[in-house]
Parts: C-alpha cells; structure tokens; sequence
C-alpha cells in the first residue's frame, strides 16, 4: 500500500475576519483553528503533514506545529492550485496526497478516513468528498452527467444560475495519487472571473487525459464549515458545545441541567450521573468523576498538567478552578473560591471566598472563609502543605511556603509565616486592644476645627 502525505492550505488572507491574524491562527478551543485539522490528520498516521501558510504567518505556524511538519510559504495569493503546488515541494510523489483546507476544524478522522479507503478501494486516480446541503451557499457546485458520474467542480463565482440550484458542494477535501497530482497541475490555467489558478481544475484535467475520479458523500454541512468570519468562527464553536452535550447525556449519562447555557470542551471527560448546572465553562484536559456536581457559574481550565476532579464532590457555584487542580472523592468547594495547581484531599471542605496556589491539602480539612495562600514571592512559586484533619479558621493569611501539621488548629484573622506543629493552636495576629472613648474625641475635635 502506497504511503499517505497531507497538504493543509492554510495560507489564506482571510479579509472576512476583519482582522490582523491570519483567520487559520484564531484560537479555537485551545489551539489554532489550523492545530484543530493538523491534530485529526495527524491521528492518521501519515508519514509526512505539509502545511501552506503566507510568508507573514510563518514564524507563527513554526511555533504552532511539530519540528517533524514541514512548512511551505505561499509569496503570493495566486489560489489553490498554486498553494498546492508550494506543499508538493516537500511531498513523496509515489504516495497519496491528501489535500484539506485549513479553517475547517469540525471535520472528523472518521469521515477522511472513509474518503481514504474509498479511494484506494475503487483504483482512482482522485477522489473527493462532497456534501449534500439543503442551503449550498457559495460552495463550488459539482456537477454530474447523465450516469451520475462526477463531471467537474463550478465554483460558485462562476455557475449559471441553473447550476446554483445544486445542493451538492464541494467540501475542500480530496486525495490523490501523488504522480496524478504533479501532471495535473502543471497543466491548468487560471481562465476564470477571478484570474486564479483554480485547484478544482486538477480533477478536469485528470478526468480528461483518462483517470478515474470518485466521490465520498457525507450530508450536511457541520464538519465542512470553513470559518471565513467571526461570525463563522462562533457558530463553529456553537457547535462542538452542542455535540459534546449532546454525546455525554445520551452516551455516557451526564446530567446537563440546560444544555443552552452549558459550554463544555470535546477533551473533557465527565462520569454517568454527574450533574452540570448553568453557566459553567469546562476547557481542556478535565477529567470528572460521577456523582459529582458541578455549578452553577463555575470556571474549570485545564492545560498541559490537566485537571481532575473524583466522585461525590460538590464544584461551586461562582468557584474557578485552574490547570493543575486535583480534587478527591467527596471533597466540596463552595461559592467564590480559586484553585491553581492544588491538590485536594478526601472529604476536605472550603467552602468561601478563598483562594489556594500551589499547595497540597489532605484530608478531612476544613478551610475557612476568607483563607489565602501567599504562594508569589514576586519571584518564584511557594509550596503549602497542610495535613490531614486540619482546621483553618476565617481570614487566615498563609504565607507559603511552609507546612501546618495533622490536626492543627490556626485561628481566625491569623497570618501564618512559620510551620504549625501537630495538634497546635497557631494565632498570628496582633492583640486587640479596645481605647474607650476615642471616637468621640475624635468627633468633637473634628468640630472644633
């Protein structure tokens, strides 16, 4: 079996943006819109991606991608074709080229995979993917002859009125025999309304000189959706939140209160009989038990250390948890409360207006209101220890780093800058002192003045 090389394009302007960046560099959960299509064409295993970008992006896109990707410089807008014929510079002719564009984050490895096998099944020389849509929009139109066979792409610019009535499109996606794909663009022009040289026109030009094309279809637009606009680039995102919500209730048995106002990352991963309440936002690598309850009003941002919360917790509402945060069974954390890089243990409770950074709690601690950590040193990441079975009282100040023993007690209104030995009572706080009758004083001496 011939080896299989990508070609991403992604070298468009993207005026539609309205914009500085390049529309394939917006963020698009957590990456590129780009990184979204490189990371599914990777999980294929091809053996070598290409990636097309304009001369002004290619800084960006060397940081983006792997040292192992290559990335070719389209100088000019001259279309499709010419940036392929950028990408092919560093491609194996004698394998297949897969060709995809690079603002269409939603397509699935499922779908290409089946294009794929369809192609080298049926011998073609190319094979494309179209889709059938009830509203084509501008999408090019392809058109058929009287067998049903595929005859050639019209792009929207320059279709007839009768053939805009076509509700298949072209969906951008397509693959080739990689010597076909060499001759074929070696010999189109760009003889149309725009003066580009149109890609489309590689599959004329083989169906001419005797090759074989052949179609995948796939129905509706929601995994082809190029985004053009910011507008685009919303309803795309609208629409991963809809089908993530939608796979963990009838999938996996997540309980979603209001599936509208619910927005929740494809990576996370969430246990049956979980329940997520309104207005909570779950990004990146998170991880949830069952039984869990999460919301309303919660935050929850994991990264590359991730997030993981166990069974039978209580998240929030109004609390903000960030990457690095583990959270064990039957652990609660109340209203107005941040986490950064803390582990949390079992049956630990802190339940307001706190924050902790970079600390390890054991478990059965109780954490009164009004607890901080002072982790930031104004140069580095201080560490808080604090064992099992401790209570912190409200408003206690701790300045990391340092350990607070198993069972200790800090009272409230303290700042703890030393160790707190087990089963100790820690007070770091000032001695009150009460002054009978000063603010009448300091009345009567503001009117004589």
């Amino acid at each position: 079996m011939r080896s299989l090389n990508a070609i991403i394009l992604a070298a468009g302007v993207g005026k539609r943006m309205k914009s500085k960046y390049s529309k394939v560099f917006f963020p698009f959960f957590g990456k590129p819109i780009v990184k979204n299509i490189y990371d599914t064409v990777k999980s294929l295993n091809p053996s070598k991606i290409v990636i097309v970008v304009a001369e002004k992006d290619y800084e960006i896109a060397r940081e983006a991608f792997p040292k192992d990707s290559f990335i070719a410089i389209q100088k000019k807008p001259l279309g499709t074709a010419d940036a392929v014929k950028e990408g092919m510079k560093y491609v194996d002719e004698e394998a297949d080229i897969l060709i995809l564009c690079g603002d269409t984050p939603l397509l699935k490895k499922e779908t290409i995979n089946n294009l794929i096998t369809q192609f080298r099944k049926s011998k073609a020389s190319a094979s494309l993917l179209t889709a059938i849509l009830k509203e084509p929009k501008q999408y090019g139109r392809i058109i058929r002859n009287n067998s049903g066979e595929f005859d050639k792409i019209v792009e929207f610019k320059d279709a007839t009125d009768e053939e805009k009535k076509i509700n298949e499109v072209n969906s951008g996606v397509y693959i080739f025999k990689g010597k076909n794909l060499s001759k074929a663009l070696e010999n189109i022009g760009n003889n149309n309304k725009s003066g580009e040289f149109y890609f489309t026109d590689t599959l004329q030009f083989i169906k001419k000189t005797g090759g074989k094309i052949c179609t995948e279809t796939i129905f509706g637009e929601e995994e082809i959706i190029g985004i053009n606009s910011k507008k685009d680039l919303s309803y795309a995102i609208k629409l991963v939140f809809n089908e993530t919500n939608k796979q963990l209730m009838e999938e996996v048995g997540v309980i979603i209160i209001d599936p509208e106002t619910t927005f929740i990352d494809r990576e996370v991963k969430i246990g049956r009989d979980t329940v997520i309440k309104p207005f909570t936002v779950i990004e990146g690598n998170v991880k949830i038990g069952e039984d869990t309850t999460i919301g309303p009003f919660v935050c929850i941002r994991g990264g590359s250390e991730g997030i993981k919360i166990g069974n039978n917790c209580t998240i929030g509402p109004f609390t903000s948890l960030r990457d690095g945060t583990l959270i064990e069974d039957e652990a609660k954390v109340g209203s107005f409360v941040e986490f950064k890089k803390v582990k949390f243990g079992k049956k630990s409770k802190s339940m307001h207006l706190t924050y902790l950074g970079d600390a390890e709690i054991g478990e059965n601690v109780n954490i009164g209101a009004g607890t901080i950590t002072c982790n930031y040193d104004g140069f580095k990441k201080n560490k808080t220890t604090i064992e099992d079975n401790v209570f912190i009282g409200s408003d206690t100040i701790i300045v990391a780093p340092l350990k607070i023993r198993k069972g200790a007690y800090t009272a409230a209104g303290s700042t703890i800058t030393e160790d707190v030995p087990e089963d100790s009572l820690s007070i770091g706080r000032a001695r009150q002192i009460n002054k009978e009758g000063w603010c009448k004083k300091k009345r009567e001496g503001k009117k004589n003045e």
